[in-house]
């Protein structure tokens, strides 16, 4: 087995393996290098920009959904992505009145964890159209006419549990 070594100094590297010759590499040829990692960074970080927030759905099993590839509508004064449109996504065969629908934030807190909101969760998956998620935020909002208290305006969904009750 070959151990290869490699040293940086100042004006080149020089990367030797075992008995073989060294090579040289010219300092400006390892800055192209750190330059080309560096853009590479930045693109990266770039597409994750532009990608939209993931929420996974769980029904049985885990999907994700890019909230940026649905379309959003108003829930009061906001846009949001509807939870009905997000589970539908991820399944698109399910039947949302005969299901029930929970949620779950970033930090793993839930709506039902709260004594305020132990008689809300689960809510029924016929009024999913009538909640929905920020497209940047994962704030969950509900239309005002349902009555939901304020633990149902759970911040930075990551995930929406859909059960058969």
């Amino acid at each position: 087995m070959r151990k290869c070594a490699l040293l940086v100094w100042s004006l080149f590297v020089v990367s030797a393996c075992g008995e073989d010759e060294p090579v040289k590499v010219e300092a400006d040829q390892v800055d192209q290098l750190e330059e080309a990692d560096q853009l590479e960074e930045a693109d990266q970080l770039e597409q994750a920009d532009q990608s939209g927030l993931l929420i996974t759905v769980d029904f049985g099993g885990p999907e994700q959904v890019e909230l940026s590839a649905l379309p959003t509508v108003s829930i009061g004064e906001q846009q949001v992505v509807s939870v009905e449109s997000i589970v539908l996504a991820a399944f698109p065969d399910a039947q949302l009145s005969a299901l029930a629908l929970d949620f779950e934030a970033e930090d793993g807190f839930s709506p039902g964890q709260s004594p305020n909101c132990v008689d809300t969760v689960p809510v029924s998956g016929s009024v999913a159209s009538q909640g929905g998620l920020h497209p940047e935020t994962g704030d969950l909002v509900w239309d005002a006419t349902l009555g939901f208290p304020g633990c149902m305006k759970l911040r930075t969904t990551r995930k929406i549990i859909v059960t058969q009750p």
